[in-house]
């Protein structure tokens, strides 16, 4: 099973999903900001500028190497499928199921 973020990133590429990430924060920071001047005062041009501003710097750079990371987790995770399936524990008795006192009922071979 593949995560949204993974899904992504293999539909639309690296690119386009950083600047889709970077699209939402920057979208959700206006919002945020506009919704807490409208409470407390009125929206300034500067706080928009930096709504906007700071969110482009910051998010393709963290939203990338995230996305790098998912994409690791996503491998890894196919690769330890894939070995589970390679597995066969009908012949081999398992230290992890029966803990290190297996060792001591086994012959040395």
């Amino acid at each position: 099973m593949q995560t949204l973020l993974h899904k992504l990133w293999k539909r639309l590429g690296a690119l386009r999903t950083t600047l889709a990430i970077t699209g939402i924060a920057i979208i959700s920071s206006v919002v945020l900001l506009t919704g807490v001047h409208l409470v407390i005062g009125g929206v300034t041009f500067r706080g928009l500028l930096f709504a906007i501003f700071i969110p482009c710097v910051l998010t393709p750079v963290i939203s990338y190497f995230f996305l790098a990371v998912v994409r690791q987790l996503e491998t890894a995770k196919a690769a330890l499928v894939e070995s589970e399936k390679n597995i066969d524990l009908s012949t081999t008795i398992s230290p992890i199921l029966f803990g290190p006192s297996i060792w001591i009922l086994l012959p040395p071979m």
